[in-house]
Formats: structure tokens, sequence, C-alpha cells
């Protein structure tokens, strides 16, 4: 029986305004089999998704011009079925509130604890899978 990467099926948007840190991000998250796309702003993921709408979108809060809040109450509002985790380097327990009312499902610090972040995928999004079959 073989076994298939952790994320694999999952279709993700990794929506980060630092170049460096989305692009690795993105690059760990696709060797774990998940199919991935990068947004550098709210503006940006929005019009990704008239194109490709992902299982899960994880998005950095502090986004420049419009914050990841102003992002998930689009994303919820348009495409609902669309799963929003949260990265974020702010330790505001008012903005973590904010975020899940949003409807983010998950609120993680940074730096990111990469098996956290995947844990966290998984459990939001357990369908997004697909039915793994025996050989």
């Amino acid at each position: 029986m073989s076994s298939r990467p952790v994320l694999f099926g999952r279709d993700l948007l990794v929506v980060e305004d630092q170049p460096e840190l989305a692009e690795a991000l993105s690059v760990v998250l696709r060797s774990l089999g998940a199919t991935t796309s990068v947004a550098h702003d709210s503006r940006e993921a929005l019009a990704a998704l008239q194109h490709r709408v992902p299982d899960v979108i994880v998005a950095d809060i502090g986004l420049p011009e419009h914050d990841g809040i102003w992002l998930a109450r689009r994303v919820a509002a348009s495409f609902p079925t669309v799963k929003l985790i949260a990265m974020t380097g702010f330790r505001d327990p008012a903005l973590r509130r904010a975020a899940l009312a949003a409807r983010y499902v998950a609120v993680l610090p940074k730096p990111l604890d990469l098996a956290r972040l995947v844990k966290t995928i998984v459990k939001a999004c357990p369908e997004c899978a697909p039915t793994r079959r025996a050989s």
C-alpha cells in the first residue's frame, strides 16, 4: 500500500506580502502534496479567486492596504466553501477574536510552526483530499 503525501489533493492559496516567505511556504506545502498558488495582497487574492477557487486560503492578517480580516469577509461572502487560516505576527487577543469572527477557522502565530499549520489544514478541510484507496 502506498501512502500519499499528507496534503495530497488539497488546493491552497497562500496570501503573504513578503515574497520570500510566500514562495517558501508555497514550496513547502507543494512538497507535502498540495497544489498551491500565491498572492501578495488582498486584491491580488480576490483576483486569483476569479480564476481558481482553492480549498483553503492561508493568509497573513497584516497585509498592506486591505488586511486579512477585510479579505476574509469578502471570501466568506462570495466563496462560502473556502476555508480560511490566518497567520500573524501580532499577539493581540482582540485581533484574534476579529479574525475568528471574520470566518478564519484558526489563527496561527508567526513564525509558523509547519507541523501545526499542516494539522490545521487537514482538520479544516478533511473532505478536500481525494478518497484514499487501498492498492
